[in-house]
């Protein structure tokens, strides 16, 4: 599995990996933040509610390859990735995952629509396969595809996340229960 991962997405994609034993995961919730969903679907509350058993249908079957979720914190943070939660929706997850990031998020800046340009983009996926895992001995592979859970190098004063499925699928909903972010964890208070 480590070669095919290799051959596909290079060596960038797995390098700067952070292992889930050096990152701690926190409710977007805790961070009030404010929400917003290419399609604008009113269930978007259920990212942010804690329970599991509600969804939010970010990309509804179809999945047009224009489906997103824009996190705006209220804050600036420094994350170093981020955990979609689809328990219990196991066929619900993206096809294809893109996360971009940028430190302004002020509404003149950003605005909802297909160009996000602007944003600096720390990880794709295309199609989605599963979290890049290492065994012992260091070779990348992927766990399961619907642990939707994405590391990459840490981004400092970020104040605005874009969560993008790319591809469009005729069959299966993109939907979420929640989101995490990822923080790397203090040394000195492990």
């Amino acid at each position: 599995p480590g070669l095919y991962l290799i051959r596909n997405y290079g060596l960038g994609s797995w390098q700067n990996y952070i292992e889930d034993k050096d990152l701690i995961y926190r409710d977007i919730e805790e961070l009030s933040p404010s929400l917003e969903v290419a399609n604008g679907t009113p269930d978007i509350l259920n990212l942010v509610d804690l329970n599991l058993n509600t969804r939010a249908r970010i990309g509804r079957s179809p999945q047009t390859g224009n489906d997103w979720i824009m996190v705006r914190l209220k804050d600036p943070a420094s994350i170093s990735g981020l955990w979609l939660r689809n328990d219990g929706f196991t066929s619900d997850y993206p096809r294809a995952l893109q996360i971009g990031v940028v430190e302004d998020c002020s509404l003149e800046n950003i605005k909802a629509t297909d160009d996000f340009s602007m944003f600096k983009i720390v990880s794709s996926y295309s199609p989605w396969e599963g979290q890049i895992k290492l065994t012992k001995a260091g070779v990348p592979y992927f766990g399961p595809i619907t642990d939707i859970k994405v590391t990459f190098a840490p981004q400092e004063n970020i104040r605005c996340i874009l969560i993008k499925q790319p591809v469009a699928e005729a069959f299966y909903d993109w939907s979420a229960t929640g989101i995490q972010l990822a923080f790397a964890k203090d040394p000195q208070n492990p």
